[in-house]
């Protein structure tokens, strides 16, 4: 006669999750992109890295800190410590590369959110993943319905080609702009070669684009 018994429930067996450790993105955000802002999905950050085997820094769009994580004796579910006002925050590891953050007291949600680890030869996070989903591209220009003769490109790392003297964008997405509204608008800054936003020539106002995600394209705010 042969017995098998779950490794799970014998004692002292080795937990069959992998910890977390690196870089993890809010993936059930991301999925909503291009049609929603993550400023219109109910979340508690978009970004969590862990950076040590008691720390993760947490980064919400417009502010980053660090809190104390600790794993439970299953080794699969780990806890948040004091991650909210409504006190600490669970994540329960499914795979190798996700986890979810039962975040449901924050985001008043019936489901938990959806993590998965960046690849180390990902460079950037979540920014840069949605920078790709949302702006990221060639596009043309025309100027009092004419066809400019160069394009301009919006890189996924945040740099901008061909439209001098503006060489980087930052996409507004969380209410971190100072300007912010509500709700928030869809916009893009604009930055010149020293990271300052600074006004296009024929606007007096601050550099913006306005982002239509059902459009094909960006124009500019007069």
């Amino acid at each position: 006669m042969i017995g098998l018994v779950l490794a799970c429930n014998a004692p002292g067996a080795v937990s069959q999750c992998m910890p977390p450790g690196g870089k993890y993105v809010n993936t059930t955000v991301l999925s909503k992109c291009p049609g929603m802002m993550p400023a219109e999905i109910p979340h508690f950050c978009f970004e969590l890295n862990f950076v040590g085997n008691e720390m993760v820094a947490v980064d919400n769009g417009f502010e980053k800190f660090s809190l104390k994580y600790s794993a439970s004796s299953d080794g699969c579910t780990y806890t948040i410590h004091g991650a909210s006002l409504f006190g600490d925050m669970m994540l329960i590891v499914d795979s190798d590369s996700t986890f979810q953050l039962v975040d449901t007291a924050w985001t008043k949600l019936t489901t938990s959110t959806t993590f998965s680890k960046v690849a180390a030869d990902h460079e950037g996070g979540f920014q840069t993943m949605l920078n790709e989903c949302v702006v990221a591209g060639d596009y043309a220009i025309f100027e009092n319905g004419n066809l400019r003769p160069h394009q301009v490109t919006f890189l996924a790392n945040g740099q901008l080609n061909g439209f001098k003297p503006f060489l980087g964008y930052s996409l507004c997405y969380a209410g971190d702009c100072l300007e912010e509204t509500e709700p928030p608008s869809r916009t893009i800054d604009l930055m010149d070669e020293k990271e300052q936003d600074k006004p296009l020539p024929s606007n007096p106002s601050k550099a913006k684009w306005l982002l239509n995600y059902t459009a094909s394209g960006l124009r500019y705010q007069i």
